[in-house]
């Protein structure tokens, strides 16, 4: 099954960073790694710190679901 993923990650003040857009194929209940090169839609590395993300994953058929989670950047 083919899954469009879209992943937005947030400044804990709600401020938009970063929107990942992608597909990927998933067999069964795991799907291939998203990797993410740490870029803010600047180009700039996020520093170290706090942030959130939202995962947006929607099915063939429409169906969506969504998860938000917190997220660590070391540096």
């Amino acid at each position: 099954t083919e899954l469009d993923v879209n992943i937005e990650i947030f400044s804990l003040e709600g401020r938009l960073l970063k929107t990942i857009t992608t597909n990927v194929l998933s067999p069964g209940y795991k799907a291939q790694p998203i990797s993410w090169d740490g870029l803010d839609e600047s180009g700039n590395p996020l520093n170290t710190g706090l942030y959130l993300y939202r995962l947006i994953v929607t099915l063939p058929d429409g169906r969506s679901n969504e998860i938000t989670k917190k997220l660590v950047v070391l540096r």
